[in-house]
């Protein structure tokens, strides 16, 4: 097995350990980069000082944020939410604040789902997320009432990828993980005149992710619920390597 990582992830230790223990290759290659967005960090420290939750969408919109919080003197009652627990562990370390997430599956629906989101009218929200990122929190909460300020803490910009750092392999599965559109755009791009000839798996936490792209014609997707989970990939890679064994 050939498993091609394209997006940053915080699991990448414990994922080359078990890949390599299955005997496969990996190769980490994040191909777009986090650059920092200040423009709006005035209007978020005024929004800070009146909002009744705070929800960050990635960790990135945490280590994009935090300093904006040094000093601000929030409501009491204001509260910390995140989509996942990697998430909500870079708002306690680097905020200091309790943050709340979804208890099984860490997603944008299943953040909506908890009791705190339910009655939301006339509530206070901020969502602090990365540019393109999802507007699906906002949307839904906007819908149940709330008044929903987010904020785009951060970019992603395309690397500069050397020509042999990725290599596709035709004598087994390729396993591509992108966690974001953009780096599997680029992904796409660079191997478009080759995705034919190759057996692809592209693991995603989401179908927006690959909606209209063209993956080559002997490709197969799976949805990853729990993106910060190393058993989550593995498992599903095993389900294709016992296929063809």
């Amino acid at each position: 097995m050939n498993v091609i990582i394209v997006s940053e992830t915080s699991i990448i230790e414990k994922l080359t350990k078990k890949v390599s223990s299955l005997g496969g290759k990996l190769i980490y290659c994040p191909l777009t980069e986090i650059t920092p967005v200040s423009s709006e960090s005035k209007n978020l420290i005024a929004h800070l000082k009146i909002t009744d939750k705070v929800i960050f969408q990635s960790k990135n919109s945490v280590k994009c944020s935090y300093k904006f919080f040094k000093g601000v003197k929030m409501k009491n009652n204001s509260a910390f939410f995140a989509i996942g627990k990697i998430t909500a562990q870079h708002v306690e370390n680097l905020i200091g604040n309790n943050c709340y997430f979804p208890p099984d599956n860490y997603s944008s629906n299943e953040l909506l789902n908890m009791d705190e989101f339910q009655d939301v009218t006339k509530q206070e929200i901020i969502v602090i997320k990365g540019r393109d990122g999802r507007n699906e929190i906002f949307d839904t909460l906007s819908d149940r009432g709330a008044t929903v300020k987010v904020f785009d803490v951060y970019v992603r910009t395309p690397k500069i990828l050397s020509a042999d750092k990725i290599r596709l392999d035709r004598s087994c599965f390729n396993y591509v993980i992108a966690l974001s559109r953009h780096s599997l755009e680029i992904f796409i791009d660079k191997f478009k005149g080759d995705l034919d000839n190759h057996k692809l798996v592209f693991l995603v936490p989401d179908l927006r992710i690959i909606d209209s792209l063209y993956l080559g014609k002997a490709s197969n997707y799976e949805i990853v619920d729990l993106i910060d989970s190393d058993d989550a990939y593995i498992s599903l890679i095993n389900k294709y390597q016992q296929a063809i064994s």
